[in-house]
């Protein structure tokens, strides 16, 4: 039975915590709208409806500790499920031969479910494309790290999948598709709005497919055009600083 102490302790903890959430709930949805940079503490803080304005110092710091708060809440929402996915896909590997096609779903499928969910859930995935293209090392770093566990499994699963060729080069695509679908739901929430997007069960059901046809197909895809690229750099002058790629 809780004590009259305990009681007043478990409810500051649940205040705490309903505070802390708040404001990462309000920096997420303004760091996807404003940027990073653009979004202010003070205007966190009002958005999160928390009347103490030193809260973000006392839960996280400051901004660079509130940051990667946010990023670690959204990317404990996405890519946990991707992981599950492959760790079951895996169990099969050993029974059957699993595509190519099974890995990117498994890795890929809950991130646009999540991204395609929600008018929310759209725009505050654009908070992962603003990392990677953030000036500071640190900062593109926390996207890194948060995805980790998701990139390893699938890319491990993927060279597996693919022994005739060369791993790198399989991580290579798998880089590229990462970035893709990072960048296909900005353009989505650019080009139709988030609202009309996840609106449209049709949308949603050919956007899911496509891009998965296309990520799966540019990671099975022999490499072309390696001869034909050699010549644009000879033509141009150019100079490519890793050719092992390209053997």
């Amino acid at each position: 039975m809780l004590t009259a102490v305990d009681a007043v302790a478990v409810a500051d903890r649940a205040e705490h915590g309903d505070t802390r959430t708040r404001l990462i709930q309000a920096a997420i949805g303004l760091y996807a709208e404003q940027g990073l940079d653009g979004a202010s503490l003070r205007s966190i803080v009002l958005a999160s409806g928390v009347r103490n304005a030193s809260a973000v110092q006392y839960h996280f710091g400051g901004k660079a500790g509130l940051v990667r708060a946010a990023v670690d809440y959204l990317a404990d929402l996405v890519f946990p499920p991707g992981v599950a996915l492959l760790q079951s896909l895996q169990s099969e590997m050993g029974e059957r031969p699993v595509t190519v096609r099974e890995i990117v779903e498994a890795t890929y499928g809950p991130v646009l479910a999540f991204s395609l969910s929600s008018s929310q859930n759209l725009n505050a995935v654009r908070i992962f494309p603003a990392l990677l293209q953030h000036p500071d090392p640190a900062t593109r770093n926390l996207f890194v790290n948060a995805c980790a566990d998701l990139r390893e499994l699938s890319d491990t699963m993927l060279v597996a999948a693919l022994p005739e060729v060369p791993a790198q080069v399989v991580r290579l695509k798998a880089g590229f598709a990462l970035v893709n679908v990072l960048h296909l739901v900005t353009d989505l929430h650019v080009l139709y709005g988030a609202a009309e997007v996840v609106s449209d069960p049709s949308i949603l059901r050919r956007v899911y497919d496509y891009f998965l046809d296309y990520v799966s197909g540019g990671i099975e895809s022999e490499r072309q055009g390696s001869a034909e690229f050699r010549r644009f750099l000879a033509r141009t002058g150019a100079e490519y600083s890793r050719p092992e790629l390209l053997s």
